[in-house]
């Protein structure tokens, strides 16, 4: 078990201390890796569909957005 959370913490520490490599085409952002920056790109700057919220006039770009922000509309915490 302490084996697999050492290479765990080794490969998350990279994060911190390996420069940003890849640099997005669109904005100053920059990632370690190409997935991160795949999907920065597809959050950031493609163009999605708004999920609209059934109770007012929010929008949100992610099903995650959408579903943290209707738990607020009938009084669950979304961070529980």
């Amino acid at each position: 078990m302490e084996y697999s959370r050492e290479r765990y913490l080794a490969r998350h520490m990279k994060i911190h201390i390996q420069p940003r490599r890849v640099q997005c085409p669109h904005c100053p952002y920059r990632s370690n890796g190409t997935n991160d920056m795949k999907i920065h790109v597809k959050r950031g700057h493609e163009q999605q569909d708004e999920l609209k919220c059934e109770f007012c006039t929010f929008s949100s770009k992610t099903d995650h957005g959408l579903t943290s922000h209707t738990k607020w509309h009938i009084g669950k915490s979304p961070h529980k």
